[in-house]
């Protein structure tokens, strides 16, 4: 998704707010404290890491299906690996995952807000609960409704791929697919993995069907939208409005 693209940041807010922005990464932050310094090196550090490992290792870069898991890669070159692994997908199918997981798990007990989105791909960590809402394209639901993360004192991966909106590569032809779990990177490589899967209306309802039968054994919660089809599992959706996606 091209930067200027992101006019859904403009409906976030928060104490704090920045983006960190180097090569492709393109990250907006959220949170309740001045975290900006050590956000944005670590972001820095850890994008470094990746394109370092894909240097010497041209196969992760283009690889469209998953490779052994290196025991000597970095943390999140691992983290990338072992989710590409489980969704079946390429491992940069989860990079933008994998990024704001590493980062965000250094920093979400130091807060009571941490919420850093990639391009679509979400650490959410806000212990009063709040909305996601989805965006779709030109589908009727698009930005019509979100899932409601409950309260509580954990950390949400939610990562939404699209074969319609944005740049990334895809399979697909479904508007948006929305995953919920308890890791980003595993987020947004199932959420890959499922839009490439769909390619029909009818799609929408086998693929409800995989998940109730626990065929995605990670995810906790499941959005499809394919034009004017929604199917939902595991998650409470509820209507948006702009400015309510964190609601004071």
């Amino acid at each position: 998704m091209r930067r200027r693209d992101r006019f859904y940041r403009s409906l976030f807010w928060e104490k704090y707010s920045f983006r960190v922005v180097f090569s492709e990464t393109d990250v907006f932050c959220l949170s309740d404290r001045d975290v900006e310094r050590e956000v944005s090196s670590l972001i820095l550090e850890e994008r470094l890491r990746v394109n370092e490992y894909a240097l010497k290792n041209p196969e992760f870069l283009r690889s469209l299906e998953p490779i052994p898991v290196d025991p000597s890669a970095p943390p999140i070159v691992k983290n990338m690996l072992w989710s590409s692994l489980l969704a079946g997908v390429g491992p940069m199918a989860s990079v933008a995952g994998a990024l704001v997981e590493e980062v965000g798990v250094k920093f979400f007990r130091k807060v009571g807000t941490l919420i850093l989105e990639n391009g679509g791909d979400i650490f959410f960590y806000r212990r009063k609960g709040g909305v996601v809402a989805i965006y779709a394209g030109e589908s009727p639901f698009s930005g019509r409704i979100g899932v409601k993360i409950p309260e509580g004192d954990r950390f949400w991966g939610i990562s939404t791929s699209s074969a319609k909106v944005g740049h990334s590569m895809s399979f697909g032809s479904a508007h948006a697919v929305t995953v919920v779990s308890r890791s980003p990177a595993l987020s947004d490589a199932h959420a890959t993995s499922i839009c490439n899967m769909i390619r029909k209306k009818g799609d929408v309802d086998r693929i409800l069907k995989l998940v109730q039968n626990g065929f995605f054994g990670e995810i906790e919660g499941l959005v499809v939208i394919f034009g004017d089809v929604l199917g939902v599992w595991g998650v409470e959706l509820v209507k948006v409005s702009p400015r309510m996606v964190l609601k004071k």
